[in-house]
């Protein structure tokens, strides 16, 4: 059963405390539940070619503690796009996160039992840009004293200069990735229905100028084979992260149109379920990032503990994960996302 390591989990072999630093991801060859506990079988690749097995390690959590790699929070399920891949929001109610809403969901950064490293303004769906309050809730983040790591995904439409320029000196946010899907003008004017490909590039661009890196940025693409512009080639040497991806369907319920997509559920422990949180804009918490339809909801900010959705029923569903029992989810049991 494949399984992939996170930071957290390397302060358990201490030979080789810091490689995270030097890019390497981990790997196991296989994770169980045993006795409550979680024990993983290591082998280590290195670049020599050489091979060492570390053999069983047992990882054991503090229960006191939620430690959360990525929060991400769904500001607006309300979207100026109709991206032909999106199943958009369904039949959820549509609307933006309230101030009170947002202001309850910040506590959290501040208790002691709980540690956010990456908060996202961001859910799969809805453009955050389109909440008539965006500038405000930057600066109610900006006033927490522990505000975590935080990265804003935009399709860049509404990234006019006015805009841009808010955001940057705000200083509330560490890292802006725009989704540019296709890499040219007629695959991403195919995809990004409603999105015009010069206007977008131009506010990119326009941003990437003013920014003067004080904003770390990055490009999120869909890749799909076709020849990239030199114009979009360009934008990519600017910029500090690339995130090329491959097709793919949301948690397995929706179809992509028009493109020959094979879905092949992922049978095995899913890194998102492990390590990252969705909040949607009415407060709901979902099990996963990628959850549009909000069909994994389990609790919400306004009545729940966080440290207690964490330790008991998102922790009882990633158990079935690594028990083998992930076709018992009804959210994951299709999903071919890894």
């Amino acid at each position: 059963m494949g399984y992939l390591f996170r930071t957290d989990l390397i302060s358990a072999f201490p030979k080789f405390d810091g490689i995270q630093n030097s890019g390497f991801i981990f790997y196991g060859n296989s994770a169980a539940l045993e006795k409550g506990k979680n024990v993983l079988q290591i082998t280590v690749l290195f670049l020599d070619g050489s091979v060492e097995d570390l053999g069983k390690k047992v990882i054991e959590y503090d229960d006191t503690i939620a430690v959360i790699d990525r929060l991400n929070v769904e500001l607006t399920n309300r979207c100026n796009l109709n991206c032909r891949w999106c199943g958009g929001s369904g039949k959820r109610k549509k609307g933006f996160m309230s101030d009170y809403t947002f202001e309850f969901l910040l506590r959290w950064l501040n208790e002691e039992n709980v540690r956010i490293n990456e908060l996202h303004l961001y859910h799969g769906v809805g453009e955050s840009l389109l909440h008539p309050k965006f500038q405000e809730l930057l600066h109610q983040l900006g006033r927490v004293d522990n505000r975590p790591k935080t990265v804003l995904v935009t399709n860049a439409v509404l990234l006019d200069e006015e805009c841009s320029k808010k955001i940057i000196s705000s200083r509330c946010l560490d890292f802006v990735q725009f989704s540019v899907d296709g890499g040219n003008r007629r695959d991403f004017e195919w995809l990004r229905r409603g999105a015009h490909w010069d206007s977008v590039l131009d506010n990119v661009s326009g941003f990437l100028k003013l920014n003067n890196n004080v904003v770390k940025t990055g490009i999120i693409c869909i890749d799909f084979g076709g020849r990239h512009e030199e114009r979009f080639d360009d934008l990519l040497k600017r910029v500090d992260s690339i995130d090329i991806r491959p097709p793919h369907d949301w948690t397995g319920q929706e179809q992509l149109e028009d493109y020959n997509f094979v879905r092949k559920p992922n049978p095995h422990p899913c890194w998102h379920m492990r390590n990252n949180l969705a909040v949607l804009w009415n407060g709901a918490v979902t099990l996963c990032c990628n959850d549009q339809y909000g069909n994994g909801v389990f609790g919400n900010v306004l009545e729940d503990n966080l440290l207690d959705l964490w330790k008991t029923k998102h922790k009882d569903f990633y158990d079935l994960q690594i028990s083998g029992e992930k076709h018992l989810i009804p959210l994951c049991k299709n999903c071919s996302i890894n």
